[in-house]
């Protein structure tokens, strides 16, 4: 962010030509992408952990919660010259919080395209057996170490560069372990240091339709979801943005 900052001024200020201008766009904008991801976390971060949450519990289509935004992530894939692939299919279906399942899908493909190369291919599948659905995303990047695939779902702060030196929080991982396990679900890596990352997601299966949910596919559930059960520290928080924000 303090980037974007310094090259607006040295623009206004005259000290960057135009041309030199356009020669950063493609920095400027992973830097946004990175800033809106950021702020959009916090945003669902601090709400399920100073205002609790309440699941609003729908049986969807995973195909069409990824079509919708699959334009998006492939406008950020080919800045890196990535293929987004999805291979779902309309007839796999969950039980679970729409946009919370929408938060989590979306760390994951931009975590995939955070550590994966030029020419590389971020791939989404999903498989039904019986009362669960796995949803995987697998892309073709570096590769986790075993000892930092430990770190990846815990509350300490864990983060590293992209191959195009992106910056992260950690956050994100977290924020999806956190919507996962509300939705009664799990969420796993598989990965070996150059060949690539593959995260998996369970959640229940789309069970056969309930006649108190809403004509909408959904409802809203009278218990809340959340409060602060073992979550990160909120000054924690606060220091993860303030490096992110100063770098």
């Amino acid at each position: 962010m303090a980037n974007l900052v310094e090259l607006m001024n040295l623009l206004e200020g005259g000290s960057l030509s135009h041309e030199e201008f356009k020669s950063h766009l493609p920095m400027f904008s992973e830097n946004l992408n990175a800033s809106y991801d950021l702020l959009e976390n916090l945003f669902f971060w601090s709400r399920s952990q100073f205002h609790g949450e309440h699941l609003k519990l729908e049986h969807f289509s995973v195909a069409r919660l990824v079509n919708d935004g699959i334009d998006d992530w492939r406008r950020h894939a080919a800045a890196k010259g990535i293929t987004i692939q999805s291979l779902l299919t309309e007839a796999i279906m969950v039980t679970a919080d729409r946009e919370m399942i929408r938060i989590v899908l979306r760390n994951l493909v931009s975590n995939a395209l955070k550590f994966s190369f030029a020419s590389g291919t971020v791939t989404l599948t999903a498989s039904t057996a019986g009362a669960l659905t796995q949803i995987t995303v697998t892309d073709s990047g570096i590769g986790i170490s075993p000892e930092d695939q430990k770190r990846l779902f815990s509350e300490e702060h864990f983060s590293s560069k992209g191959t195009a030196n992106e910056q992260g929080t950690g956050l994100g991982l977290i924020l999806c372990k956190d919507y996962v396990k509300k939705n009664q679900g799990s969420i796993s890596v598989e990965s070996y240091p150059g060949k690539g990352s593959r995260f998996l997601v369970t959640l229940p299966s789309a069970l056969p339709p309930d006649p108190h949910l809403m004509e909408n596919g959904g409802t809203t559930l009278g218990q809340s979801a959340s409060g602060n059960d073992g979550g990160a520290a909120p000054c924690s928080l606060l220091e993860t943005v303030r490096r992110f924000l100063d770098g």
